[in-house]
């Protein structure tokens, strides 16, 4: 019997959860291009995934649709994440 708790984050990859277009009830596109990214990114740096907590902040940087308070907070995650790699 396996007591280990289930990790919901294990097989999740950023850009895996898709808009869906011909929906407009309770659809917004901002939470999949960067909202739901940065949540991403934060819990794996407090899980010590920093490669891939840097990966999708660089993404979130690059998304020309976040607002500047969305890149700003990603650059600071990213900076974490570097800093926690550095000896």
């Amino acid at each position: 019997m396996d007591l280990a708790p289930a990790n919901p984050l294990r097989d999740f990859r950023c850009g895996s959860v898709k808009y869906i277009h011909n929906d407009i009830l309770f659809i917004e596109k901002n939470i999949y291009d960067y909202e739901l990214p940065l949540e991403y990114a934060i819990s794996f740096y407090w899980l010590g995934k920093h490669a891939e907590a840097i990966r999708v902040n660089e993404q979130i940087i690059a998304c020309p649709t976040a607002p500047e308070t969305f890149r700003e907070s990603a650059k600071r995650n990213r900076e974490y994440s570097l800093a926690a790699l550095r000896p």
